[in-house]
């Protein structure tokens, strides 16, 4: 796990030499088994993504420590005819290509399909399971889906090479770049590869010369990009095998041009399956392949997305959430003082971009004294959205979570809040607190609530990279499972040289961040949705302020806020908030209560 790409390429390529000289396999399945010993497991460590602790996902330590024995068992399977103990020795290396498709799996669920040059890594762990199943087929049968053996083996050396390296390559480039992997790359390379496959598959000559010379343009782009990595600042040695893995690159894939057109230019030594697969095949294995994964094993390039490793809440209902959840499962802490806000102090939340001291008072005393304010809200949901937000709805009012207005009634819903102090042991972060902020109910149900539990959520405040997010949890009821929400705190102009606050999901584009909306299934790990939430808080006074909130609805109120959620960027739901002090006899009796539970 610690050895560097290089030591475990040359060992690789040693081991694969030696395996050659005894095994003495075809020229195509000698370029089959390069890759099992030195361009899978060379490209692997370029696409670890270890945990913020130094940890590696389980499937991920799983592929490197068993590549070399699977690509062994591999090679010992090509001493022998096509066969079921051949097709046996081969499995080992299936196993370690599933691996390595669950942590691309792993990746993609966990950061979401974006950036481009991150997708191209999880694309290509997952192109080398389709190698190596193919790899069990062309060892297991003579005949593997009625295709000859020759034809097989360079479908397994396909997915192996344009499948997993050269996107793998297209992704690793991409982090180097400014504004990441080109589209028109991404596009062609993957389409072409798909489609490709899917034409030699269906026997189908147009799609097959269609997606070859797609892929060939796309090849074409990406050993330009290999150039141009070339005449850019770096090692000398990184640039002269980038270099030269661009060049032999852009020879492979014109002879894959020509071939692929051969119904209609035929030039003989290309025309021939045999030929193409000592030409183009060892041009694309032991140049482009080769060359360019010992050229990245001296220039990592570092993702430009968060590293895996939030701080998620541990807390989760069994069957039904509601108002007293926090006390009901004992992850309220009884013996803490119950906090006043959402945050200590909003300077947790200060950096370069964000002037706190800046942040407009009635905005600071709503974060920072949060059980010292009452709330009225009024709920819009978008009109294509309204029927799908009543069958949620209905649902919400069962699990006891998210019942949130409908809309379209003729007054606002008044919201009661208040704060509990929860048990870092149980929820996992420090400093956590609940904030339950309900409607009444005209009809009681679940064990005598008389409230419809608008939002029950556990508030926590962690750091990455310089900047503060707010972590909030709402646990669901099913076991193990929370919806957390990640928000960054940036700045709001208000005018007047003051700030309010806008609290958003969207992380800034191609920077690193926390910020997004997971699903935590505890046993599974998160899964990042298509979701997207944006608040905008202002004091009343703010000439910026949306006119649309009345602030008659609330005499007295000191801030405005509008909740905007969107759905594959699509909003369908707006909530505006009116905000204002609690009476003066309420707080003094809140301030008495807590000098009484200090004494």
């Amino acid at each position: 796990m610690t050895k560097s790409p290089f030591f475990v390429g040359v060992l690789g390529a040693l081991a694969w030499a030696a395996g050659i000289f005894v095994v003495r396999p075809t020229w195509a399945a000698a370029l089959l088994l390069l890759a099992p010993f030195v361009i899978v497991p060379m490209g692997l460590r370029r696409a670890a993504t270890p945990n913020r602790d130094g940890r590696h996902p389980a499937s991920y330590r799983a592929a490197v420590w068993l590549a070399l024995p699977a690509a062994v068992s591999l090679m010992a399977s090509f001493a022998m005819a096509p066969s079921r103990l051949a097709g046996v020795l081969a499995f080992p290396w299936l196993g370690v290509t599933l691996l390595a498709a669950i942590f691309g799996a792993r990746r993609v669920a966990q950061r979401g399909v974006g950036p481009s040059e991150e997708l191209c890594i999880d694309v290509a762990l997952l192109f080398l399971a389709v190698g190596g199943a193919w790899g069990v087929l062309c060892r297991g049968f003579e005949r593997p889906l009625g295709f000859d053996g020759l034809v097989a083996t360079l479908t397994a050396v396909h997915f192996h090479y344009a499948g997993f390296t050269l996107c793998l390559f297209v992704g690793l480039a991409g982090r180097r770049m400014r504004n990441g992997a080109p589209l028109l790359v991404v596009v062609s390379v993957i389409g072409g590869i798909c489609a490709l496959a899917a034409g030699i598959g269906a026997r189908v000559m147009m799609l097959e010369q269609v997606a070859g010379w797609s892929l060939a343009l796309g090849g074409c782009l990406v050993a330009a990009v290999h150039l141009h990595l070339a005449t850019s600042p770096g090692k000398p040695v990184f640039r002269l095998l980038i270099a030269l893995s661009g060049l032999c690159l852009a020879g492979a894939l014109v002879l894959g041009a020509l071939f692929a057109a051969r119904s209609v230019l035929v030039v003989p030594w290309v025309a021939d399956l045999g030929h193409m697969a000592h030409f183009h095949g060892s041009a694309n294995a032991l140049g482009f392949a080769m060359l360019g994964a010992f050229a990245w094993s001296s220039a990592p390039a570092r993702p430009r997305v968060a590293d895996p490793g939030i701080p998620f809440s541990a807390l989760a209902a069994r069957t039904h959430v509601g108002a007293n959840f926090f006390e009901r499962t004992g992850a309220a802490d009884p013996e803490a003082r119950a906090p006043r806000g959402l945050v200590d102090s909003l300077e947790e939340h200060r950096r370069p971009a964000l002037a706190t001291d800046r942040v407009h008072a009635a905005v600071r005393a709503f974060y920072e004294r949060t059980a010292d304010h009452e709330l009225v809200v009024t709920t819009r949901w978008r009109g294509a959205f309204r029927l799908a937000a009543r069958i949620f709805l209905a649902f919400a009012r069962v699990m006891g979570q998210l019942e949130l207005p409908l809309g379209g009634e003729r007054d606002p819903d008044r919201v009661s809040s208040r704060l509990v102090a929860l048990d870092a042991a149980k929820d996992g972060r420090p400093g956590a607190r609940g904030w339950v902020r309900t409607r009444a109910r005209r009809s009681t149900s679940h064990a005598g609530e008389r409230e419809r539990a608008m939002y029950i959520a556990a508030y926590a405040t962690h750091s990455y990279e310089g900047t503060a997010y707010m972590n909030i949890a709402f646990p669901l009821p099913f076991p193990f499972a929370n919806l957390t929400s990640i928000l960054r705190m940036d700045p709001l102009d208000v005018g007047d040289d003051v700030l309010g606050v806008e609290l958003t999901t969207r992380a800034p584009p191609r920077t690193p961040s926390d910020a997004g909306i997971w699903l935590v299934v505890r046993l599974f790990g998160a899964l990042r949705l298509p979701l997207h939430e944006t608040i905008r808080v202002w004091p009343t006074s703010a000439r910026f302020a949306p006119h649309s909130i009345e602030t008659r609805e609330l005499p007295g109120a000191t801030a405005v806020a509008r909740h905007e959620l969107r759905i594959f960027g699509v909003r369908y739901l707006t909530l505006d908030y009116l905000i204002r002090p609690l009476p003066l006899e309420a707080r003094m009796a809140r301030a008495s209560f807590d000098s009484a539970f200090d004494a």
